[in-house]
């Protein structure tokens, strides 16, 4: 489930990339998921500026979406590994006045205990 403020507006970048962006401060994106880590993909360039990552209500970091030149469809942020399995509300707020992106979340889904059971026979009565 993704939602957000009205402060966000759709940018094409090119065929494959859709961004969705805010230059408003205080603009924000609520998403929840099941699973571990998590990855954010978007655009970087001389005119971004920092998004706040927060995760379950506490801010994880800032970081700067600034790059010499435009470049998009890149990983801007990787999770910390410690992250446990669970349900996640994951929130990137805009701080400033200067634009903010997000393309696509990847996240972790598997737990870390899963395992893989090789011979099914006998556990299966059809």
């Amino acid at each position: 489930d993704m939602e957000h403020d009205n402060l966000w507006n759709e940018e094409k970048v090119n065929e494959n990339v859709v961004n969705i962006n805010s230059n408003k401060k205080d603009a924000y994106i609520t998403m929840q998921y099941s699973g571990r880590r998590f990855w954010l993909r978007g655009s970087m360039g001389p005119n971004y500026g920092d998004v706040d990552i927060i995760l379950d209500d506490k801010k994880l970091c800032t970081v700067s979406l600034y790059h010499e030149k435009e470049i998009h469809d890149v990983i801007y942020y990787e999770s910390p590994d410690n992250i446990k399995y669970g349900y996640h509300t994951l929130e990137l707020s805009n701080p400033s006045k200067k634009y903010i992106n997000i393309h696509k979340v990847h996240y972790d889904a598997i737990p870390e205990n899963q395992g893989v059971i090789e011979n099914l026979d006998g556990l299966i009565n059809i």
